[in-house]
């Protein structure tokens, strides 16, 4: 299964739980990872994770993860069609425009959605937790 990065959604996700960039002239193009193979073998993966809000609520989304250094560099989280908004962040943290941007997507105050914590789907061979205060 061949998608663009931006066509992604929750529901793809759900059916496969990591994506990483498949090996083609188009750089927009992803495919669901296979297991056999080694997470040092690409650049980076795009994983179902679960995303917990300062206010104790849980939202299904998806972290992009460098294989370099396992950092995370954007999160999304989809939106009442399924389609996953996009949110990069800056090394761990977001501007205040970025947070503000993020609490009015989710019609919810700062203070609480952060501190926003994340962890990535069990399918994903590492496990990826962070915070983003």
């Amino acid at each position: 299964m061949l998608k663009r990065i931006f066509e992604l959604t929750i529901e793809d996700f759900k059916a496969f739980p990591v994506w990483t960039w498949a090996e083609e002239d188009d750089e927009s193009l992803v495919i669901p990872w296979q297991q056999p193979n080694a997470i040092e073998d690409h650049d980076a993966f795009f994983v179902m994770a679960t995303l917990h809000l300062r206010d104790h609520s849980q939202i299904e989304g998806m972290i992009a993860v460098r294989t370099s250094d396992l950092s995370v560099y954007s999160i999304a989280i989809s939106n009442e069609k399924g389609d996953l908004i996009d949110f990069p962040l800056q090394g761990h943290t977001f501007s205040l425009k970025g947070k503000k941007k993020l609490a009015k997507y989710l019609n919810r105050a700062l203070g609480e959605v952060f501190p926003l914590n994340y962890e990535s789907h069990p399918e994903f061979p590492k496990t990826i937790k962070g915070i983003i205060v």
